[in-house]
């Protein structure tokens, strides 16, 4: 009787979290990918479309009200999951040393803009179990090596908005056909975080 309730327990737990295209731990939140059902899901990696035309609620990454690029900055991901920006229809990625354009085969993260922030960080928030926010989860990218990557975005030295990948204690994005990165310590670093109602 024992076994059979606990097996039953498990298959609802698991039908619950199906449902849905979010999942969570303490430290960060992972997005599900083309799952949403009439804009009700919290956080949905979605597939470009094309024709310049992101798709609804994707997160853009313009502070202070700011476009400086003259250009809005989204966040994107390649077929590897390579974080990078999708500006003007392309998503652009750093990769060992170097920057990447896709114009077709990556995806926009979207979110309800009422269930994320961007908020400059200088500790290693990126490390599993260091530092809790409570309320608000990094949003995860992948994972390179032994290290998760999430998202992140700069304004760098021309005071253009970027936005790429954290890992390691550094934002790492493409400019220029080349990969840069500052580090968290610089102060420079803003970090995205899911803060809707799985985060509550």
């Amino acid at each position: 009787m024992i076994k059979s309730t606990l097996i039953t327990l498990l298959l609802s737990s698991s039908a619950l979290l199906s449902m849905h295209a979010f999942s969570s731990s303490i430290e960060f939140a992972e997005c599900g990918e083309n799952k949403r059902d009439n804009g009700k899901e919290d956080c949905v990696w979605s597939d470009y479309i094309g024709a310049k035309q992101m798709p609804p609620w994707a997160v853009s990454y313009n502070t202070e009200n700011g476009e400086y690029n003259s250009e809005t900055v989204y966040i994107c991901r390649d077929s590897g999951n390579v974080l990078g920006r999708a500006v003007k229809g392309v998503c652009y990625v750093p990769w060992y040393g170097r920057e990447y354009a896709h114009s077709s085969n990556f995806q926009v993260l979207t979110m309800d803009p009422n269930n994320y922030e961007w908020q400059v960080e200088t500790l290693r928030i990126d490390i599993d179990g260091n530092i809790k926010r409570p309320g608000k989860y990094l949003v995860k990218g992948s994972q390179e090596g032994s290290y998760p990557t999430y998202v992140c975005g700069v304004r760098d030295g021309h005071n253009i908005f970027r936005t790429g990948k954290l890992v390691n204690g550094h934002c790492w994005y493409g400019a220029g056909g080349r990969e840069w990165n500052y580090p968290l310590s610089s102060g420079r670093v803003e970090v995205l975080y899911y803060t809707g109602y799985y985060a509550n």
